[in-house]
């Protein structure tokens, strides 16, 4: 649990936050960009959501991290109350977002809003939905489908914009990297070193062959033609 300096605790969600979290989407309905979710679907997936708490315990706001694969993951149903809108709530439930999706080595996050200059402030940048794999694509088809009909046009066509961010890799990943990639260098250029000399040993061979062979001709040759003549290789 994080408890920032007004006293909003920003904890995981549980069952029994479900009907808290469908009250503060419906107190947020009138926001284009935000899907409202049913409650089958809040129940099936409460393990994506986070929630801040006031002081008494009450839900003002949520959030969900769903993960679709090994390494990306969507942040959805960002709303705060709109009586405490304003405060940084949302944005504080994204970061929390972003450190749990550290932890667990997710390496990219996305989103779809209408607010794409908010979450620019926040390190995210635009990109093509078509970049998502297909079943994403499709589950989102579906949550379109969910939302009242006067929503489905905008939604489908460019209403929102779709936004991710790289996440940083870890101090300890970084240092892992790092050595690993030492020892990857230290053994290319012993592998190197080693094809190097191979060709030289066999230069030096050729070379003391023909010399031997040189020297034996010269002497079979110079007795040949002066059997008194002095050997050239002692």
């Amino acid at each position: 649990m994080h408890r920032s300096l007004d006293g909003k605790a920003i904890e995981p969600a549980t069952e029994r936050d479900v009907a808290a979290i469908i009250s503060v989407l419906t107190a947020n309905r009138h926001d284009g960009g935000l899907f409202q979710e049913p409650k089958s679907e809040v129940q099936s997936n409460v393990g994506d959501f986070l929630v801040a708490r006031d002081l008494s315990r009450r839900v003002v706001a949520c959030t969900a991290l769903h993960r679709h694969t090994a390494t990306c993951a969507e942040i959805l149903g960002v709303a705060v109350l709109p009586e405490l809108q304003g405060q940084g709530i949302g944005m504080r439930l994204v970061r929390e977002c972003e450190q749990i999706a550290k932890a667990e080595r997710i390496e990219q996050l996305w989103l779809a809003t209408i607010k794409p200059t908010y979450f620019a402030r926040l390190g995210y940048e635009k990109f093509s939905r078509w970049e998502l794999p297909t079943r994403v694509l499709l589950r989102k088809l579906r949550q379109v489908f969910q939302q009242p009909l006067s929503r489905w046009l905008p939604a489908l066509f460019g209403c929102h914009t779709f936004m991710k961010r790289r996440l940083g890799v870890t101090p300890h990943a970084t240092l892992l990297k790092v050595v690993v990639g030492c020892f990857v260098s230290m053994y290319t250029d012993r592998l190197r070193q080693q094809r190097l000399a191979i060709p030289k040993q066999a230069n030096e061979g050729s070379s003391k062959m023909r010399c031997r062979a040189d020297h034996s001709g010269s002497r079979w040759s110079g007795l040949r033609a002066e059997p008194n003549a002095a050997r050239p290789c002692g």
